[in-house]
């Protein structure tokens, strides 16, 4: 299946168990090998370096792990991370794709 790029853009990230993770944001395209290599959902124009690793590795999802694209993306293999929280609350379970940052 081939579909344009510009189709990408934000449509919905979903994990395979249904949590909505974000809209594509930006794309990482390997132009050797004409694959996208990664979809991430936060934009990565005028930020610094650190914070371009920060979102490859909490805010995106590598193209490989993506199972479906239809009327939206889903990503398989979801992990959990824990977000502190403010006011001395408990923290609270996150879903994101484990196989982010790898």
């Amino acid at each position: 299946m081939t579909m344009k790029l510009s189709g990408l853009y934000g449509m919905g990230v979903y994990s395979d168990s249904g949590r909505h993770l974000g809209e594509v944001q930006d794309l990482i395209v390997d132009l050797e090998k004409g694959e996208v290599i990664r979809i991430t959902i936060e934009p990565l124009s005028t930020i610094s370096k650190d914070e371009a690793g920060k979102i490859f590795k909490d805010k995106s999802v590598l193209y490989k792990n993506v199972k479906s694209v239809e009327d939206v993306i889903v990503a398989h293999k979801h992990a959990y991370r824990y977000e502190q929280s403010e006011h001395g609350e408990p923290a609270k379970r996150v879903i994101i794709n484990e196989t982010v940052g790898r």
